[in-house]
């Protein structure tokens, strides 16, 4: 029945994340002719779906969160400064579905209303804009990024040299972006 089906699909999920976690462990680091192949591959791994397994995807989302950062690249997922204690606080927001979206519509009047105390940077990955990417943009710093396979890098160092010190993506784990950043540590 649909219950069985549904258990095999979830154990196939399983067995087939396990083997590409190793598969890449056992590679070499990548070169620069496979790095646009495998950020393109970065880009469509996606584990939002397995909420609807109606299963404990712990386990699951731990295989994801290491073959992407296996794919990336990423071994030390320290920040190489501390909080500047300098200023008002840096508070970036980062998504790529900065505009409508119940990904993000929460974020804006919740950081709209915080004290004068924060510096907004705002990174918006979508092409598309409307009001409330005009909002985001009014906080203060704005920045539209390409995030595409050829980009990756150069959007993490734009957002590295502003030198937030707390980032919110209030999608994590909706798009590809929010995987992508959340397993690198941008702000400590």
């Amino acid at each position: 029945g649909p219950e069985e089906e549904l258990n095999r699909s979830f154990a196939d999920l399983e067995r087939r994340l396990i083997r590409c976690v190793k598969a890449i462990e056992r590679s070499e680091f990548p070169s620069d002719v496979k790095r646009p192949i495998l950020n393109r591959l970065a880009l469509n791994l996606n584990g939002f779906f397995t909420a609807y397994f109606q299963k404990n995807v712990v386990d699951v989302m731990k295989q994801y969160s290491k073959l992407l950062s296996h794919v990336l690249g990423v071994t030390e997922r320290s920040v190489d400064r501390k909080r500047r204690r300098d200023g008002k606080i840096r508070l970036g927001i980062a998504s790529g579905l900065l505009r409508s979206h119940n990904g993000v519509n929460w974020a804006y009047n919740w950081v709209s209303q915080l004290p004068n105390d924060y510096d907004f940077f705002t990174y918006a990955f979508n092409s598309s804009s409307d009001k409330l990417t005009d909002k985001f943009s009014n906080l203060g710093t704005h920045r539209f990024l390409k995030f595409d396979k050829d980009n990756l890098q150069e959007a993490i160092e734009v957002m590295k040299c502003d030198e937030i010190d707390i980032l919110m993506l209030p999608d994590v784990g909706m798009t590809p972006e929010s995987r992508i950043l959340a397993s690198h540590r941008i702000a400590p």
